[in-house]
């Protein structure tokens, strides 16, 4: 994402992947496909803001765009191994 927040377009001083697109505690797995780089604020309005079902769907049309056959199931973890 060259630093910068999928979201509000914010350059971040570290350029780091940093939120999960499906949350770790909701079984997401810590693969490129399953991470995007987020300020702060917008992290934090994906999450658990009153917009952050809107804000997850525009995250997850972005990550589609790299990967086109993107589906939550690709990026959870399954008991078992299978993915």
């Amino acid at each position: 994402d060259h630093g910068e927040c999928v979201l509000c377009g914010a350059m971040l001083p570290v350029a780091c992947s940093n939120a999960h697109i499906v949350r770790r505690s909701q079984g997401g797995r810590g693969v490129e496909q399953n991470i995007v780089t987020l300020c702060p604020a917008c992290h934090r309005e994906m999450d658990e803001g009153r917009d952050a079902k809107a804000l997850k769907a525009i995250v997850v049309n972005y990550i589609k765009d790299f990967y086109p056959n993107w589906t939550e199931a690709s990026v959870t973890y399954h008991k078992g191994g299978t993915t």
